[in-house]
């Protein structure tokens, strides 16, 4: 085996163990905040702890090494966030370094998310257009994907200008489809499939007449 392979093998193994640890620790962080009746807060506190860290790596790393002590990542922990957070959630964040688990972040609020959206009845939908669209188009496509689906559905915009214009809208492995680019292939297939038709005919008729 390669190297290459063997990167790839340990990599998926990697994240199989982040994700099943993600959803440990998810289901005891909303436990706990359950308890507290904060839900709300602790959910919105993991979103904005995880984006912060995604936009300072080197306060990522740093919470994420091993060769830093739990000391230091826990006075790191308080400046950041003591006073600013819920109890459960500091307490949470402290409980992930001290156990050498910070990398799981990221996989524990996928998890708590899915989770949160389970119990509370709402479906979370990514929409894709090829510019930027305002909140009132996104309100429009959330609303009416809430009719459809019979659930409340939270909708995130983002912009790719490859599928030409439209949108493209994905609720969890289904993808409601209304891109140009989309709509282009459909015109295709269906030409494609009028000329073997007509191809077929004219065997036929060859075929008839010999």
């Amino acid at each position: 085996m390669n190297t290459a392979e063997e990167n790839g093998k340990q990599k998926t193994v990697f994240d199989t163990d982040r994700q099943h640890l993600g959803e440990v620790y998810a289901k005891a962080l909303l436990g706990l905040s359950q308890k507290s009746g904060n839900v709300g807060q602790v959910m919105d506190e993991l979103d904005s702890f995880s984006q912060v860290l995604s936009e300072l790596p080197k306060l990522r790393a740093t919470l994420e090494s091993p060769r830093i002590s739990f000391v230091d990542k826990e006075e790191i922990i308080d400046k950041a966030i003591k006073g600013k957070a819920s109890t459960e959630f500091l307490n949470f964040v402290k409980v992930l370094c001290r156990n050498g688990r910070a990398d799981c972040l990221s996989a524990v609020r996928q998890a708590a998310q899915e989770m949160h959206d389970e119990a509370t009845g709402r479906v979370r939908a990514t929409m894709t257009t090829a510019i930027a669209v305002d909140q009132d188009l996104q309100d429009k496509v959330a609303r009416r994907l809430s009719e459809v689906l019979g659930k409340t559905v939270v909708v995130h915009s983002q912009v790719n200008p490859a599928i030409i214009g439209g949108l493209v809208v994905r609720v969890g492995d289904t993808v409601y489809d209304g891109s140009v680019t989309s709509q282009l292939k459909q015109v295709r297939v269906a030409a494609i499939g009028r000329a073997n038709q007509e191809i077929r005919k004219g065997l036929e008729r060859f075929v008839s007449d010999a």
